[in-house]
């Protein structure tokens, strides 16, 4: 009985690995890519934070590359700032964000292309004031539908001193 039951769970764990069809086990390929620099690298206390983030379509098709910059932050991609040891860092709080200046610049990538490289000023959305190595990686929607999935860039290492 032992055996039987065994040989039960076995096939239920390999029928649960096996695609139903091969287009099902593979994911669409990303319409673009995102590469993030940033310049410089190491920065003091208090010091703001620049990252350089180029879209590159890697479709055959255009690409919305259309950015809503606030502050000099393009609110289009999201940001993901950890601590070294990998702990999430809180944005930055303001007390009257609806006073934030901003404009929205339209742009469209034929296949191949690539943005000159946006700036993109973290430090008004994280506190990158304590010294430490923080990693940063940028994310954006691949279309407005969240359920198409979201492209990540490289990450990258930024160094705080005091």
């Amino acid at each position: 009985m032992r055996i039987l039951v065994s040989v039960a769970v076995a096939v239920v764990v390999l029928a649960a690995e096996v695609p139903l069809d091969s287009q099902s086990s593979q994911a669409a390929p990303s319409p673009f890519s995102i590469t993030i620099r940033a310049e410089p690298n190491t920065v003091k206390a208090g010091a703001d934070v620049w990252l350089k983030i180029k879209l590159t379509n890697t479709s055959n098709h255009d690409v919305d590359c259309s950015s809503a910059e606030v502050n000099g932050v393009d609110m289009r991609y999201q940001y993901d700032v950890r601590s070294c040891s990998g702990s999430t860092i809180q944005r930055v709080a303001r007390s009257h964000p609806e006073l934030a200046s901003g404009s929205i610049r339209l742009c469209t990538l034929k296949p191949g292309e690539s943005t000159i490289d946006k700036d993109g000023r973290i430090g008004q959305l994280f506190s990158l004031t304590q010294p430490g190595t923080y990693v940063i990686q940028v994310l954006c929607g691949t279309s407005d539908n969240e359920k198409d999935g979201v492209v990540k860039s490289n990450k990258i290492t930024v160094t705080v001193r005091p």
